[in-house]
This record gives C-alpha cells, sequence and structure tokens, in this order.
C-alpha cells in the first residue's frame, strides 16, 4: 500500500512509475545492481550495498519521532552527503 500510495504522490511530480512487486527482496536487489529497475524497497543490511546510511535509518530506535526522521531524510537527501 505504501508504494502504491508513493506511486500516486509520485504522479504530482511528474513522474509515472511502474510497479512490480518481488517475494525475494535478493532478486529485487539485483535487479536494481544491474539496472533493471530504478528503486526498490528492500531492508538496510542487504541496501547497504548501495547506501552507506542504511543502517541509521532502519536501527530500532534511531528515529524516535517525525522531526527527527524528517531532518534525516532531508540531510541524507542533500547534495552534500554525496560527498
Amino acid at each position: 500500500a505504501l508504494a502504491k500510495d508513493y506511486a500516486l504522490e509520485a504522479k504530482n511530480w511528474g513522474a509515472d512509475l511502474s510497479l512490480k512487486a518481488y517475494v525475494d527482496e535478493r532478486i529485487a536487489a539485483e535487479d536494481l545492481k544491474v539496472g533493471k529497475c530504478d528503486g526498490a524497497i528492500i531492508s538496510g543490511l542487504r541496501g547497504r550495498q548501495f547506501n552507506k546510511y542504511t543502517g541509521s535509518l532502519d536501527a530500532v530506535g534511531a528515529l524516535t519521532n517525525m522531526k527527527t526522521a524528517i531532518n534525516a531524510y532531508k540531510l541524507l537527501s542533500s547534495p552534500m552527503a554525496a560527498k
């Protein structure tokens, strides 16, 4: 349901997302790695190969409220975080 909501919201940004469900996140991660898809919802441990901050975001108790979560995602999506 969350991915469907995201796809609907993305239409407001001019993006047209095509969703594909996977039952094995290993295959989803491989498809992402080889360019068969542009994005995937995968666990932090498996996602570490794509983003070194994944453990920081999905660690139990790391983001204790919405304000902290929003600030963390803003920080990590800034151009400075890419360096």
